[in-house]
């Protein structure tokens, strides 16, 4: 399943006012996802990394946020989940300077759209979720010239 799919869900989600008209748009994600990435998916919808926390703090985002986003929708769950999996591994000598190296990877493939939505919250500078979620990690910038900060190196709540 593609990123873009489940941050225009989770867009659709904080749109919609009716209970059952939300739970029926998540359903029908968790459906497309399938039982292979239905995990990684609630996961995500709920603001939350499968791997806890990756290790990456406001500065090392800002860093890695300073690459030039893609202009079409390709990443899917799975490579992402990927990609976080081996930012938590990197540990050790030059571990952080790996760590905004493969984030920067990763950011330089989603969209606008999917790192807004994904990696940062409202800018009232609170570690909450995109759309009111919450969120338990550190906040940075939305891009290397936002003053308030606004990300996160963990995904958006829908």
């Amino acid at each position: 399943m593609r990123l873009s799919e489940l941050v225009g869900t989770s867009a659709r989600v904080a749109e919609v006012r009716g209970k059952k008209a939300k739970v029926g748009l998540l359903a029908g994600l968790l459906r497309r996802a399938g039982s292979g990435e239905a995990a990684t998916a609630v996961a995500y919808l709920s603001g939350q990394l499968p791997q806890g926390r990756i290790g990456i703090g406001p500065a090392a985002l800002r860093a890695a946020m300073e690459v030039e986003p893609a202009g079409e929708p390709a990443l899917t769950l799975a490579e992402v989940d990927a990609a976080c999996s081996a930012i938590a591994a990197a540990s050790g000598p030059g571990s952080q300077r790996e760590k905004v190296e493969r984030l920067g990877a990763l950011l330089g493939r989603a969209t606008a759209e999917e790192r807004s939505t994904w990696w940062c919250s409202p800018p009232n500078g609170a570690t909450a979720g995109a759309r009111g979620g919450s969120r338990t990690s550190t906040s940075a910038p939305a891009t290397p010239s936002a003053a308030a900060s606004s990300c996160s190196a963990r995904p958006s709540r829908a």
